[in-house]
């Protein structure tokens, strides 16, 4: 069955990826690190972001890979540094 049958009309089957918190600590917030009227910033930020995140995966499965987790995240790891590298 199409998924398009499965939504009713303003219904949604998934939660929102990004949800308010009354503690803002435990909110994300996408745009408080960029600039709408300086883009080449805004793709530095990304950059950093996707290259943090790729340096934070990869000690997480150096420091422990006894479950052998890095044969899978070695993927979304070099996609990251490839997506970093882009910008």
């Amino acid at each position: 069955m199409p998924i398009a049958v499965l939504i009713r009309e303003g219904e949604s089957f998934m939660k929102d990826v990004f949800t308010y918190n009354a503690d803002i600590t435990k909110t994300a917030y996408l745009n408080w690190q960029t600039n709408r009227h300086d883009a080449i910033h805004n793709m530095i930020t990304l950059a950093k972001g996707y290259m943090e995140a790729s340096i934070v995966l990869a000690d997480a499965i150096l420091a422990d890979n006894y479950d052998k987790k890095a044969d899978k995240l070695i993927f979304p790891i070099l996609r990251k540094r490839c997506r970093a590298l882009s910008y």
